[in-house]
């Protein structure tokens, strides 16, 4: 079997964006949990219904972004 370099970097930029998308969607979800949970814990109803919507947006987000980036390391 003869593998060429250039195969050889495909595959690589193939894990690289596997890898990256998962860690992008841990780096996302933690971070708006993060601030989601911090603006909770005020406990003002405000802060609470902004707290709560950051963490839903930053599921979806963090979604978003991790298929967008696996999907690129599909050949």
């Amino acid at each position: 079997m003869e593998v060429s370099l250039a195969d050889l970097v495909e595959a690589q930029d193939r894990t690289t964006h596997a890898v990256r998308s998962l860690a992008l969607y841990l780096f996302i979800t933690i971070a708006t949990s993060f601030l989601g949970v911090a603006l909770i814990l005020i406990a003002v109803p405000v802060a609470v219904f902004i707290g709560a919507a950051i963490i839903l947006a930053g599921f979806v987000w963090s979604i978003v972004a991790g298929i967008d980036e696996l999907s690129k390391s599909k050949p």
